[in-house]
């Protein structure tokens, strides 16, 4: 089945953090050398999730977890910003990122060199920069300095500069085309104009392969995962199957995992070139993150259901064992398009929106 998008009307917004509770044993295990790294050895009891609400976070869209700062998330509403600098436990307004300072933001990315630089995305206008966390904000780039269009879906620090110089600015359907500058948004030109790019999927820095989900620009309204060992190069069609919601990158760097909403669960390796089907049909999957685990050189997979078993914590390479971890989590039928779920750098808090 082609990944023709749904067009289903939001009923209801749930935005909730989690708790986590009993996620490793009271005695830290002893330390071992494994690889000339210390290691944590011994046995974990495992993680278990209560989920409370946040109940001054009204009407919450999305929400980004910082990728070093496991204490720091930010919630966006629709009206503007809020930062947590405690992992959820209480919430502060960034008024220099409101609606009606910088648009309705999209997408918040951190810059891999300093853990108070991100770059944002606005819906109407461009992209902007903080340097202390989303206090301040100025703009960085519109369609004057050569984006694409002044509607952004998403802002990237190419990884494979490493530099970190080079932002990719990707504008959904309302342009064609990856805009991209290589001297921190100073100016900007379009490439890969064949394509309504919704989402760009970065590594680690230093690596060169993207994946992006976007639509041919002569089939808009198919959706699919695409390839390419760098950018510039050939973009290779990877997955086209089921109704892609969503797309997490594995911390080891060995693949992807995308979920769909009609044909369960997919690992992607190999830049692309393979891809295994894991199944978890009876659900739909509208969100997956993917953590380090308790333990020594483990992963955390956390799958979310809205509409059927809520949170799931997954584990193994074809993630067959799984505990459902909905406790406090609403779950229903009428869960607005887009719900999802990310982890904390150390995958001991869960945020759902």
């Amino acid at each position: 089945m082609s990944a023709v998008r749904a067009s289903v009307v939001s009923l209801a917004v749930l935005a909730s953090c989690c708790v986590a509770l009993g996620q490793q044993s009271e005695t830290l295990p002893p330390f071992e050398v494994h690889n000339k790294l210390p290691r944590h050895s011994g046995d974990y009891l495992p993680r278990r999730f209560r989920w409370s609400p946040c109940q001054d976070l009204k009407q919450a869209l999305k929400v980004f977890t910082h990728p070093v700062l496991p204490r720091r998330a930010y919630v966006v509403t629709v009206a503007t910003v809020y930062r947590s600098d405690d992992a959820g436990a209480s919430w502060q307004e960034l008024p220099k990122l409101q609606r009606a300072a910088v648009g309705q933001v999209s997408h918040l990315e951190f810059a891999p060199d300093d853990p108070e630089v991100m770059y944002v995305a606005s819906t109407t206008r461009g992209v902007w920069r903080s340097d202390d966390g989303g206090r301040t904000a100025r703009l960085l780039a519109s369609a004057t300095e050569g984006l694409a269009a002044d509607s952004v879906a998403g802002v990237y620090v190419y990884p494979a500069d490493l530099t970190f110089r080079t932002l990719l600015a990707v504008h959904g359907d309302s342009a064609t085309g990856i805009s991209v500058s290589r001297d921190s948004g100073a100016t900007w030109q379009v490439v890969d104009e064949g394509f309504h790019v919704h989402r760009l999927v970065c590594f680690a820095p230093g690596k060169q392969e993207l994946y992006m989900v976007a639509a041919k620009k002569d089939e808009p309204d198919v959706l699919g995962l695409y390839a390419t060992k760098s950018l510039g190069q050939y973009w290779l069609e990877v997955l086209r199957e089921g109704l892609l919601t969503d797309v997490a990158v594995e911390p080891d760097g060995r693949g992807l995992l995308v979920t769909t909403s009609d044909s369960g669960i997919y690992r992607v390796t190999g830049g692309g070139d393979v891809v295994r089907k894991l199944g978890h049909e009876d659900q739909r999957w509208s969100s997956v993150d993917v953590t380090w685990g308790s333990h020594a050189d483990s992963r955390m997979t956390c799958l979310y259901a809205p509409t059927g078993q809520g949170l799931v914590t997954a584990a193994g390479d074809d993630l067959s064992a799984y505990q459902v971890q909905s406790e406090g989590l609403f779950v229903g039928k009428f869960v607005r398009e887009g719900a999802l779920v990310r982890a904390n750098a150390t995958g001991d808090r869960l945020f759902a929106v």
